[in-house]
């Protein structure tokens, strides 16, 4: 148990980098991860129908009734 003490002391400023940069990756994915679900969803290819007649479009969202 001491030895354990002893090396943690001596590493506490690399422990502390490591704590910091997984908050800081964390933190980035809480936040971003709906901006990255939209870009992805954003490209896939669109469907989209025109119906010359009545001069309407189907495609896209759907409507909520």
């Amino acid at each position: 148990m001491v030895l354990l003490e002893v090396w943690i002391s001596q590493h506490r400023n690399w422990i502390y980098g490591i704590i910091a940069i997984g908050l800081w990756i964390a933190a980035y994915w809480v936040y971003l991860k709906g901006d990255f679900h939209n870009y992805f969803k954003a490209r896939r290819p669109h469907h989209w129908s025109v119906d010359m007649v009545t001069k309407t479009t189907k495609g896209g969202r759907p409507t909520l009734h």
